[in-house]
């Protein structure tokens, strides 16, 4: 990625891409918070209005990222400020692994001595802190914590579970609760859930671990967004994109002058049910309200920029999954000519 000027390097391009991905929040029942409003708001605003009034070239969003709605910031902070472990207050102890030791030692182990570990805050990535920067490797995370005995009642009469409930391992990482593996979770933005209602010592001393795989080269590694232990009914969960925040992103985008957009998505099932009648409402909101200006001709693996004057195909393209720009090949014409995403790409 690179970061340039618009009014200094407008003389020299066709076309600009862009990348922005989309923030869409999931308020359900919660209240709507003004730091939510405010960065739902601003998101639009001050980032593509920003291109829009420092050129009049052709703006595409080449890498639109699509992952789910975000709880609203009121929501979060309610899971933190319930998490019964307090597991995101105070640091874990924290230790590197390179010699792959600590399966074979039983780090794993509520027993284990690890006073002579470091510290490591939660959520967050040790290789962007001064003490571990640059370090991609395995590393574990322990921590302890009182179970308050006055839930126990809750789980044996049915009416509440408890879960370890997160999101976000990077690389890839293994859970375990006093001892007892709990399960695996692989990605920076997976989100995961877990339930240890039957692991938990009561009124007691518990013990949680993580063994986190950074990978060989990986960077951004550790436990990333979030890491509670919540009562079912304390949770403020995320859900999948729906057409509601397909249709609010591709109608503030187009209303923002964006000649085009890519969205891309790890998880294409959620996306794929509802491009053609989005395709086909955007077609005629553009031709209602941006009459001169150009406009998504499709909003999948391949989409055309149509230039002022030159109609509007009469068919879109069917949607296909996209997983890296070294691998697409979705093109559009823009002044008469052709272009790719890798050429693209490498003017950003």
């Amino acid at each position: 990625y690179a970061y340039y000027d618009p009014v200094e390097i407008d003389p020299l391009v066709d076309i600009y891409s862009i990348h922005y991905g989309w923030h869409a929040f999931a308020y359900k029942n919660t209240a709507y918070d003004r730091k939510t409003v405010l960065n739902a708001a601003s998101f639009p605003l001050f980032g593509m209005n920003f291109f829009q009034v420092n050129t009049t070239k052709p703006i595409i969003n080449a890498e639109d990222i699509i992952s789910r709605t975000r709880a609203p910031v009121s929501g979060s902070e309610t899971m933190r400020k319930n998490d019964i472990a307090k597991l995101q207050e105070g640091v874990w102890k924290f230790r590197l692994d390179k010699k792959f030791q600590g399966l074979k030692q039983g780090w794993q182990n509520p027993k284990f001595d690890d006073s002579s570990w470091g510290s490591m805050k939660v959520p967050g990535c040790w290789d962007e802190t001064p003490e571990y920067a640059g370090e991609s490797c395995i590393a574990w995370y322990r921590r302890t914590f009182k179970m308050p005995a006055s839930y126990k009642g809750d789980y044996e009469d049915g009416s509440r579970k408890f879960l370890i409930y997160g999101k976000g391992v990077a690389q890839k990482g293994t859970l375990w609760l006093n001892g007892h593996e709990v399960g695996n979770v692989k990605g920076w933005d997976t989100s995961y859930r877990f339930d240890v209602s039957e692991l938990l010592n009561w009124g007691g001393e518990n013990t949680i671990v993580w063994r986190v795989d950074g990978g060989l080269g990986k960077s951004e590694n550790g436990l990333r967004f979030y890491c509670h232990l919540l009562a079912n009914d304390m949770i403020s969960e995320s859900t999948p994109f729906g057409e509601k925040q397909y249709r609010q992103m591709l109608f503030t985008q187009l209303m923002r002058g964006l000649s085009g957009v890519m969205l891309w998505s790890w998880h294409t099932d959620y996306l794929r049910p509802y491009m053609p009648e989005l395709s086909r409402s955007s077609t005629a909101l553009r031709l209602s309200l941006c009459p001169h200006s150009g406009t998504v001709a499709a909003i999948s693996h391949t989409f055309t920029v149509i230039p002022e004057g030159m109609g509007y195909p009469a068919q879109a393209t069917a949607p296909r999954p996209v997983t890296s720009t070294r691998t697409a090949r979705s093109s559009f014409r823009g002044t008469g000519r052709t272009y790719s995403t890798r050429r693209i790409s490498s003017r950003r």
